[in-house]
């Protein structure tokens, strides 16, 4: 019995390509035929890692956020919508407890302040605060953009608010 020689997919498809031929083809069409079957490989390559690619700039451009608790509290956790967002401790009606100081990042060309505070409100629910208090949010200067750009390195835009509960009377 002989030993089968397996050959991948493209090179099956080069050799059925060739056996149309009545005659044997020229060494330049053989080489075009194999260039085109490379090209072909290496796209679907790049086909596979596309999604794969796709999800680290995703991963990428999120916001992270962490919460550092100022006590031990123990309360249910609020939906974001219901998270009210407060500039100054003057916009509070009622008392109110801090609660967390809640740190968040994200890249300043791939993430927006809209994005920033959803995921706050999202984190400041998930303890249990039913409003946040924003402290400071920083934007990356004109020239750490254009460096982070030139670089590859990005821009960071940072944000501090406090998580808060606020009681009605």
């Amino acid at each position: 019995m002989a030993a089968s020689n397996p050959t991948l997919p493209r090179e099956r498809s080069v050799q059925s390509a060739l056996s149309v031929f009545p005659c044997y083809p020229s060494p330049r069409v053989i080489g075009l035929l194999n260039a085109t079957c490379q090209a072909t490989r290496q796209t679907d390559v790049m086909k596979r890692a596309l999604p794969f690619l796709t999800l680290i700039l995703l991963l990428a451009g999120c916001v992270q956020t962490q919460a550092t608790m100022l006590a031990d509290f123990d309360l249910p956790p609020v939906h974001p919508d219901d998270v009210v967002i407060y500039l100054s401790e003057s916009d509070i009606v009622g008392d109110w407890e801090k609660i967390a100081i809640i740190h968040a990042q994200g890249d300043s060309q791939l993430t927006r302040e809209s994005n920033m505070l959803r995921k706050v409100r999202e984190r400041a629910g998930e303890i249990g605060a039913n409003g946040i208090l924003i402290e400071d949010i920083k934007e990356p200067s004109v020239g750490a953009q254009i460096a982070g750009e030139v670089l590859g390195t990005g821009s960071t835009r940072r944000g501090r608010m406090i998580a808060i509960y606020v009681t009605v009377n």
